[in-house]
């Protein structure tokens, strides 16, 4: 799995309803929006939204440089192994939603966040269909140096805090209100 902090999305809308002939035109489409040659680029995209009365589909294009697959794969065959397939984190989350039958009925906006250490990953939908991905260079250490910072904490205590008792208000009164401020001013 690609981490999305080195994927470009972009949403397109084209006249197609096929796989197939969205991979025959999907290059062309995508070149002048992406911020490195189409040639050092891999290309792929899903199909986020069909409109058969119309004979077009919602896309949802992934590019990202080969450079990083490679240096992505070298991980892999260091160890042995031969991924068959490669996907991007946020692309494969929002692959999982769809499946859970709670989640298939839910109208207007949805996102989902993957908060990870050192950034933060938003899959934008609306009424299901995903819309935009954006990452944020911002995770967990930049919101522990912060509390730390604010309560005169090193970061560890931080996050031996959080571990422990997560959002929750705990014995120890000072840590709330840092939590919520830390946490209001990231969003």
């Amino acid at each position: 799995t690609l981490p999305s902090s080195i994927v470009v999305f972009k949403e397109l809308k084209l006249p197609f309803n096929s796989r197939e002939k969205i991979g025959m035109v999907i290059g062309f489409e995508i070149e002048p929006l992406l911020p490195f040659s189409l040639r050092d680029a891999a290309i792929d995209f899903i199909i986020t939204r069909d409109i058969p009365e119309e004979k077009s589909s919602e896309i949802l294009v992934t590019a990202v440089q080969k450079q990083q697959i490679i240096q992505h794969l070298q991980i892999f065959e260091a160890a042995g192994l031969k991924p068959e397939v490669i996907t991007v984190d946020m692309v494969s989350l929002y692959g999982l939603y769809k499946q859970i039958e709670a989640y298939k009925q839910l109208q207007g906006g949805t996102v989902l966040i993957n908060i990870t250490a050192y950034s933060t990953a938003i899959a934008f939908m609306i009424n299901g269909q995903l819309k935009t991905v954006r990452t944020l260079p911002k995770g967990i250490i930049a919101l522990t140096k912060q509390i730390a910072q604010d309560l005169n904490k090193t970061p560890q205590e931080i996050i031996d805090h959080l571990l422990r008792f997560g959002l929750e208000t705990t014995a120890t009164p000072e840590y709330s209100p840092a939590i919520e401020k830390a946490i209001s001013d990231w969003w």
